[in-house]
C-alpha cells in the first residue's frame, strides 16, 4: 500500500512539473508585443490544464465577432449564387446548423466546402466582396481559402505570420465523379455518395439560410461519432495552434439550460415528407422550421 502511495505521489509530482514546463513554453512562444487578451487565453489554458479553470464549452465569439462572420457568410453566399456554383456548410458549421440552428457556441471558425473545379472562378470573384465589405481579407493557405476581415483580431507568434485574421471563414474543397464526392483537405479523405450530397437544400444558421448537403446526418456521422455528445477539439483557430491536452465533453441534453438545441420529428403530407425542427431553450420554443430531409437523428 505504501509503495502504491509513493508511486502515486511521484506521478503527481512529475505531472505538475510537466504542466509548469508546458506553461512556461506556451507563454514564451508569444512575442513581447502580444496583447493582454492573447496572454489571458494562454493563462486560461494553463488553468484548464491544471484542472481549476472554467469549462471549455463556453461561447467563443462575441457579438462583434458574429457580426463579422455573418457579414462574410452573406457575401460568400451571394457570390456563389451569382456564379451558380455549389457549396455547403460543412463539419462543425453543419453540426451547428443541425444541432443549434446557429454556430456551435464553443466553435471558433466557420467551415464551408466548394467544388475543387470552381476554385479559380471562386478566387477570381471573391475579391469582389470588397465592393460591399472593403475590409475583407482573402488568403490561400494549404489548398484552402481563408476569408476574414481587418476588423478581426490578428494573433501571431514568433514563427507564424498569417495575413488573415480571426474570426475567419475556412473554405475547403471536394472533388467528384459520377457516383461519389471526395474531400481533399482532410487528413484522411472522406468519401460520400453523391445522393447524400446532391441536390442540396437550405438550413438555418443564425439569421441566415445556407446551403446544406441533402443528407446532413450522413456527412456529420463521418466526422462525429455521436451527435448527442457536445465536445470541443484540442485546436484553437483563434491562436492557430493546439492548446488543450484533451477536449471537454458532455451530453448535449445536460446543456439544455445553457444553450438552445433542436428537437425534431418527421412531418408527412400527401405530397412530401419533411423534418420538423423546433429550437428549444430552457423548455421554451424559440421557433419551428421545416427542412427537406427524410432522415434525422435526435441530439437531445
Amino acid at each position: 500500500m505504501k509503495t502504491n502511495c509513493r508511486f502515486f505521489r511521484k506521478y503527481i509530482y512529475i505531472l505538475m512539473i510537466f504542466l509548469v514546463v508546458l506553461s512556461i513554453y506556451a507563454l514564451g512562444r508569444y512575442s513581447i508585443d502580444s496583447t493582454v487578451k492573447e496572454k489571458e487565453d494562454i493563462l486560461e489554458f494553463i488553468k484548464i490544464a491544471r484542472g481549476d479553470g472554467p469549462s471549455l464549452l463556453k461561447v467563443q465569439m462575441t457579438d462583434a465577432d458574429r457580426h463579422i462572420v455573418f457579414d462574410l457568410l452573406k457575401a460568400i453566399d451571394l457570390v456563389a449564387k451569382r456564379l451558380n456554383i455549389s457549396y455547403f456548410m460543412w463539419a462543425g458549421t453543419l453540426l451547428g446548423s443541425y444541432r443549434n440552428h446557429d454556430i456551435i457556441p464553443w466553435d471558433d471558425d466557420i467551415d464551408l466546402i466548394f467544388n475543387f473545379e470552381d476554385r479559380f472562378l471562386l478566387m477570381e470573384y471573391l475579391p469582389k466582396i470588397k465592393e460591399i465589405l472593403p475590409e475583407t481579407l482573402i488568403e490561400r493557405a494549404n489548398m484552402r481559402i481563408k476569408v476574414s476581415d481587418k476588423r478581426g483580431v490578428r494573433y501571431y507568434t514568433d514563427d507564424q505570420d498569417f495575413a488573415y485574421r480571426w474570426p475567419f471563414i475556412d473554405i475547403e474543397f471536394f472533388q467528384e465523379n459520377a457516383t461519389h464526392i471526395f474531400t481533399i483537405n482532410d487528413e484522411n479523405t472522406r468519401v460520400f455518395d453523391r445522393s447524400d450530397i446532391f441536390p442540396g437544400h437550405h438550413r438555418p444558421l443564425g439569421n441566415l439560410w445556407l446551403s446544406s448537403p441533402r443528407n446532413p446526418v450522413k456527412v456529420l456521422k463521418a466526422y462525429y461519432d455521436d451527435l448527442s455528445v457536445c465536445s470541443t477539439g484540442r485546436y484553437s483557430h483563434k491562436l492557430e495552434r493546439f492548446m488543450r491536452l484533451v477536449g471537454d465533453k458532455a451530453k448535449c441534453k445536460s446543456l439544455l439550460n445553457v444553450y438552445p438545441f433542436v428537437k425534431r420529428r418527421l412531418r408527412k403530407t400527401s405530397s412530401r415528407q419533411q423534418v420538423e425542427e423546433s429550437l428549444i431553450e430552457r423548455d421554451k420554443l424559440i421557433h419551428t422550421v421545416y427542412v427537406d430531409e427524410t432522415e434525422y437523428e435526435q441530439v437531445i
